[in-house]
């Protein structure tokens, strides 16, 4: 700030004066939300105020005023007087107010008093005018991804193929308003139909224009009677050809052509994730990638394979968002993902789904997701699940493994699972919450003191659907947990009598209908738990 001579005090009326108007200005300044306003109002109030002939403010790094009143200052402002305006807490500079001197040449003390005071309520009214026309810009925006958001979910498939014989699924959640998975299915000419899971490279506002532009692709391509290689090559050579942005944001994609009628699929994988087909024999098949992902490279060309689906098969397509899921350090991955697909029990689509991203929930104690997440399922019914329509969620018989680290939190992923198994079996919600509790402290103890926490050891878990109970086996690979836990005495642990620990054991008892534990070598030690359902509860059976 450039020194300014000063003249004598002013006498006191004068300087009350000078009070009320610096009162009554800065109400003025604060009275207006728009920066620019802010700003020419101080401009106004100083020159007519001090009757100076002239006032402008610059910003920072410009060399234009943004507001100015009275007659027009020349830079380089030469014997004008110069003041900044601080922001609060980080002292950033956010202006630069330049007044023209007095005609006497000098300020009065009260009269630099009155433009220094006027400067620091100014700055308050311009931080708070900056903030507000942040928020407006912000709200804007958020505007326009709600309404990006909501076109986005509208392009989605508003159902499944309705194919008598089939259960088909599909969902697809952003870890952002708008994201880069593209999912879609179509009724070809011929009866098949035309189902694709992509991933564009990314995440945001900018991956889902290049899905929803590669929709309009697809659609557009489809209506040519092109076989799936062809259709692949095209799209991957037009999204080449756009140029160097959409080649840095190439998409991995799977094509698939369901045939009904004749029980067989056709697929391209074009740099995705491999596919997961679960036949009945027990037969897990992969369909890796046959080229790489679509845009990456000029002239690439894709091969379909052509496998049966008969009854009883089901099949997963997802995106990477699926097996990226992470608790803390350790990642889901595509193994988990897949035994959870084909060993959970139920024929119905749509509820399988449930369980998987139930099971990711848990898995990721329900950190917020980081990637966009989609899954389309197709299960080709049995005849068993035909005839018995709705009335079955879950055959007899059936079961469910899981295998876990020796690290506490993965005791969750057990929960989910039973309670998954539970729900389809008709349990009521009471009884669920109790068989989690259950099978959390069964699993806690199996890591601590049958596995000791040793990284190197795992924890099985087997749930087996008997009729009307639900069987859960806990089977550790250290030496066991110690047998016929007896009821403690609250107050003997209370009074540091007793040990403290061991009401696990005992809470499980109250929780199931039966609970055994089985001491062997090790891989042979197991906790059993036996809850049963009350028929007239069921909801699914």
């Amino acid at each position: 700030m450039d020194t300014i001579p000063f003249l004598p005090q002013d006498s006191l009326e004068q300087q009350v004066a000078r009070l009320q108007a610096l009162l009554e200005a800065a109400r003025h300044v604060h009275s207006s939300i728009q920066v620019k306003d802010v700003l020419q109002e101080t401009a106004r109030i100083l020159v007519r105020e001090l009757e100076l002939s002239g006032a402008l403010f610059l910003m920072p790094g410009a060399s234009e005023p943004v507001a100015s009143y009275g007659d027009t200052l020349a830079p380089p402002y030469e014997g004008c007087g110069r003041f900044p305006l601080f922001s609060g807490e980080s002292r950033q500079l956010l202006a630069e107010l330049v007044v023209s001197m007095p005609d006497s040449g000098e300020y009065s003390l009260y009269e630099q008093d009155f433009i220094e005071g006027l400067v620091l309520q100014t700055a308050v009214a311009l931080e708070n005018a900056t903030l507000h026309e942040r928020d407006l810009e912000w709200a804007r925006v958020q505007q326009d991804l709600d309404a990006a958001r909501l076109l986005q979910r509208s392009l989605l498939p508003r159902a499944m193929p309705d194919i008598p014989g089939f259960s088909i699924a599909a969902r697809s959640t952003t870890c952002y308003e708008v994201g880069g998975d593209y999912l879609d299915t179509m009724t070809l000419p011929d009866g098949t139909h035309l189902m694709v899971v992509a991933d564009v490279a990314g995440k945001g506002l900018a991956s889902a224009i290049v899905a929803t532009a590669f929709r309009a692709a697809v659609r557009s391509q489809s209506g040519h009677n092109l076989s799936l290689e062809d259709l692949a090559a095209r799209l991957s050579q037009q999204h080449w050809s756009e140029g160097g942005e959409a080649r840095r944001r190439y998409m991995t994609a799977l094509f698939l052509r369901l045939d009904p009628a004749q029980h067989e699929i056709e697929m391209v994988n074009a740099g995705h994730n491999p596919a997961a087909v679960s036949l009945p024999g027990g037969e897990l098949r992969m369909i890796e990638a046959s080229g790489p992902p679509l845009g990456m490279l000029p002239g690439m060309t894709y091969a379909a394979e052509r496998f049966a689906f008969p009854p009883g098969a089901r099949m997963l397509l997802y995106t990477d968002g699926l097996t990226e899921v992470f608790h803390g350090d350790e990642e889901f991955g595509q193994d988990r993902l897949v035994e959870t697909f084909r060993n959970t029990p139920c024929p119905e689509a749509e509820r399988v789904l449930d369980v998987l991203w139930d099971t990711l929930g848990t898995f990721s104690f329900h950190e917020p997701q980081t990637d966009d997440m989609t899954a389309l399922a197709i299960f080709h019914l049995a005849p068993e699940s035909l005839r018995a329509g709705d009335q079955t969620c879950m055959k007899s018989g059936s079961s469910v493994q899981v295998r876990l680290p020796s690290e506490l939190g993965f005791e969750k992923v057990a929960m989910s699972t039973a309670a998954s198994m539970a729900a389809l079996m008709g349990f009521s919600e009471d009884r669920i919450e109790d068989l989690k509790t259950a099978v959390a402290e069964a699993c806690i103890n199996a890591i601590e003191h049958g596995n000791q926490l040793n990284s190197s050891l795992s924890v099985g878990v087997v749930l087996s659907n008997n009729d009307d109970e639900l069987e859960v086996k806990v089977i550790d690979d250290g030496n066991g947990v110690r047998q016929s836990p007896h009821a403690p005495d609250i107050d003997r642990k209370m009074h540091g009598e007793e040990d403290p620990r061991g009401m696990g054991m005992f809470l499980i008892q109250a929780l199931v209908d039966e609970a055994e534990w089985h001491q062997g070598p090790p891989g042979k030690s197991f906790v059993r738990l036996v809850i049963r359902l009350d028929k007239e509860n069921q909801e699914c059976r």
